[in-house]
Formats: C-alpha cells, sequence, structure tokens
C-alpha cells in the first residue's frame, strides 16, 4: 500500500516539476502513464477476485492519465514554459499594408 501511495506521488511531482524547471520535458508523459499503469494492474486484480464492482472505476481512472500522456507524447509537447521577451517595436510609424498606395 505504501508503495502505490509513493508512486502516485511520483507521478503527481513529474507531472509539474519538468514544465515548471523547464528542463527533462520527457518525464511529463511517463509520469502521466504511471498511474494508469497501477489502475489497470488494480482493475486486473480485482476481476480476478471477481470484485466487479471495484474494476469498473478501475477503468474509468486511468482514461485522464492517458489524454496527458498522449497529448504530451504527441502534437503539444513542450521544450519548457520560460518567457521570452518580445522584441522591440521598430521606431516611426508602421509601415503600410501592401494594398494601400501612398
Amino acid at each position: 500500500m505504501q508503495l502505490i501511495g509513493a508512486v502516485e506521488s511520483a507521478a503527481a511531482l513529474g507531472l509539474f516539476l519538468p514544465a515548471a524547471t523547464g528542463n527533462a520535458a520527457v518525464l511529463t508523459p511517463l509520469a502521466a502513464l504511471g498511474p494508469a499503469v497501477v489502475m489497470v494492474l488494480a482493475g486486473t486484480f480485482h476481476l480476478r477476485h471477481r470484485e466487479y464492482t471495484a474494476s469498473g472505476m478501475n477503468g474509468m481512472l486511468p482514461s485522464p492519465s492517458v489524454v496527458v500522456a498522449r497529448g504530451r507524447f504527441g502534437p503539444y509537447f513542450f521544450r519548457s514554459f520560460r518567457i521570452r521577451p518580445r522584441p522591440a517595436p521598430a521606431a516611426g510609424p508602421p509601415p503600410l499594408p501592401s494594398h494601400v498606395r501612398r
């Protein structure tokens, strides 16, 4: 029981620390997969012991973790969330659009 708590606590830290520190961003999707694996294993345990009501919840709980892992491995993979300064605006009036004549 203590091992499960330690794994879930480590997963919770792994979900936001890489984004907050800006390094090792690959740990976020791996940390999201951790609770999903624990829930799938818990579901198989409940099914083997014929506890069908408990296994239903173990089927739904991994869904958010899988969505986060899919997003971070796929199109929403982030390198870091460091704020970069915007470049200074050019001096003078803004340029006219190309279709406007002077």
